[in-house]
This record gives structure tokens, C-alpha cells and sequence, in this order.
């Protein structure tokens, strides 16, 4: 099953919006009585809807590389660990995504744009959270690194955005990094 996120229904609802208000000015202008012009939101308004879908569900993602380049630690003391790692194309947003070992929930860090190193490549750095001072003690964290080439507004209307807080069950379709296992130790850096 397809699952949709509010603000993407969010979305939709405005773009079909400005698309049925548009075709009611139209279809005024050119002295269309009510009932055929009621009748031609209807559809036009539905064929919107159904070609945001259809965009959703057929729509691959335009191809990124990701990888994390550092650092390689296997194990933590603290809840922050500063990553970084290359992107391609070099215009591409970069988040990491954190799970412990007892959470089903993949939990999102910030989400930052690639800085251009002059060779086609992005480069890119992210604080991540890993756990918190009472949770996490002693369990295994995978990290792994998205990238998305795709604009805001295309992951927004395919309902692939991400923002810093979020939790998912599943990976989005943005590309992913090899995953990276920590284990966090008690104690603070």
C-alpha cells in the first residue's frame, strides 16, 4: 500500500485548488453556463489529483551517490557524531538517518545542501544525534546517509521530502550510503 503523507496531501489539495479556480475563470471568460463549467472542474480537478498520483507512484528519483567518509568509529561516548562524506551530483541535499537497535524508527538528522568541491562532487556534514543521555546506553546504532537530487518542491509533491525530526518506518527513494554500525558506551565524551 501507497502511503501519502499529510503535507503531500497538503500540497495536492492547494496545486488542485489553483487548477479548479483557474478552470472556473476559464471556462466564466468564455461564457460557459454553470453546470458545464461545474462539471469541467470536476474532471479537470480529478485528472490533477489522478496525474499527482500517477507522478508519485511511476516517478523514479533522479540518481545521487552518497557515501560517508568519516569518521569510521566503531564505537561512541556521548549522543554526537559529526559525519561527513561526498555527494553526485554536487547540487544534491544530504541527510543521515540513525536507528538503535531497539527502535523500529529511522530518525532523521538535518538535512543540508552539498557544497560544490570543484570536482563534480558535493561535500557535506551532518551533526547527528545518536540516542539521548538516558537512552541508547550500550546499544547499536546504524547510520546511513541519503542524498536526493530532485528539488524540494518534486520530493514535497512525491511526498519523499524529509525534514530534521522526522521518524519513518521505511527508507525513503532518496539514494542511501553503505549503512555504518556504532555502538554507543556509557558515558559522556
Amino acid at each position: 500500500m501507497l502511503t501519502i503523507p499529510p503535507i503531500t496531501w497538503l500540497t495536492w489539495l492547494g496545486i488542485v485548488s489553483v487548477v479548479a479556480a483557474l478552470t472556473i475563470l476559464y471556462s466564466r471568460r468564455i461564457n460557459l453556463r454553470w453546470l458545464p463549467s461545474l462539471v469541467l472542474v470536476t474532471v479537470v480537478a480529478s485528472g490533477t489529483l489522478a496525474g499527482l498520483y500517477l507522478i508519485r507512484s511511476y516517478v523514479r528519483p533522479t540518481p545521487a551517490t552518497v557515501t560517508v567518509s568519516g569518521p569510521m568509529l566503531t564505537e561512541l561516548t556521548g549522543t554526537h557524531l559529526r559525519l561527513r562524506g561526498t555527494v553526485t551530483p554536487a547540487q544534491s541535499r544530504v541527510t543521515v538517518v540513525v536507528r538503535s537497535e531497539t527502535d523500529q524508527r529511522w530518525w532523521v538528522q538535518s538535512v543540508v545542501s552539498a557544497e560544490n568541491d570543484g570536482s563534480g562532487a558535493g561535500r557535506w556534514a551532518i551533526d547527528a544525534v545518536i540516542g539521548s543521555a538516558q537512552e541508547g546506553n550500550d546499544e547499536n546504532f546504524q547510520i546511513v546517509a541519503l542524498a536526493s537530487a530532485d528539488s524540494f518542491a518534486f520530493n514535497l509533491i512525491t511526498g519523499r521530502f524529509l525534514f530534521k525530526g522526522n521518524t519513518l518506518r521505511n527508507m525513503p527513494q532518496w539514494q542511501q550510503s553503505e549503512p555504518i554500525v556504532v555502538r554507543r558506551v556509557y558515558g559522556e565524551r
